[in-house]
């Protein structure tokens, strides 16, 4: 059984390996790399669908929303479009913008780098920073990211040692290499300067005017 939430849409656009017929059992949300809403999927082999089916509803799960169903089907339509391939090498291509710049410091991306959408920073060993301490400090310039444990972490996992961030997301706003670029060295000089209000006010005013293009724009991945 595997859990493919994050890379099932690397895995619709043949860019992460297939599940099956490896698995049994495969589980997904449309929600992370499928642009879809929220809400999940199980896909299994023949033999064990009627078992499946009839644990899951009525047994643990009642109706669900026809809408819901209607943009889960639909997302699921356009993850077979060429633009979607299209879409999921530019996060790919973003991602390594993001691994170049982190790997000029050295241990900072816990794999080394990233063959996906995601990447594991080790905030505390470069930068001196918990992982509670540079989330927060991102968020408060518009970057999202989450906390996130480290291999050998010795900090509890409410703080951790890291931070977890991606790109698909901004991938679908329509974000270059170069914007992504920019994203990566607004996240370093803030993380090895974390005091510094002047510098935090510039970042701040970098990502409104990127994002202002955007919305300007209305650019959104089809």
């Amino acid at each position: 059984m595997a859990d493919l939430s994050h890379p099932a849409g690397l895995i619709v656009a043949d860019r992460f390996p297939q599940p099956f017929p490896h698995c049994d059992v495969v589980t997904l949300t449309l929600d992370k790399t499928m642009l879809g809403p929220h809400g999940g999927i199980m896909l299994c082999k023949s033999e064990l669908s009627q078992r499946i089916d009839k644990a899951i509803h009525p047994g643990v799960q009642s109706s669900v929303p026809l809408r819901r169903i209607y943009g889960m089907a639909q997302c699921i339509i356009d993850a077979s479009s060429p633009w979607f391939i299209d879409y999921i090498d530019r996060v790919i291509k973003n991602i390594k913008v993001f691994e170049r710049k982190f790997n000029h410091h050295s241990g900072f991306v816990v794999t080394g780098g990233s063959d996906t959408h995601l990447m594991v920073l080790n905030t505390h060993q470069v930068f001196g920073l918990t992982g509670k301490e540079a989330e927060e400090l991102l968020e408060s310039l518009g970057i999202l990211t989450n906390r996130q444990v480290v291999p050998g972490e010795t900090l509890k996992p409410y703080i951790a040692s890291g931070i977890r961030l991606g790109t698909s997301w901004i991938t679908a706003r329509g974000y270059s290499e170069d914007e992504t670029g920019l994203i990566a060295n607004i996240i370093l000089q803030n993380l090895a300067n974390p005091t510094n209000g002047a510098l935090q006010e510039e970042s701040k005013k970098k990502l409104r005017e990127l994002l202002k293009i955007k919305r300007k724009n209305d650019v959104w991945y089809e």
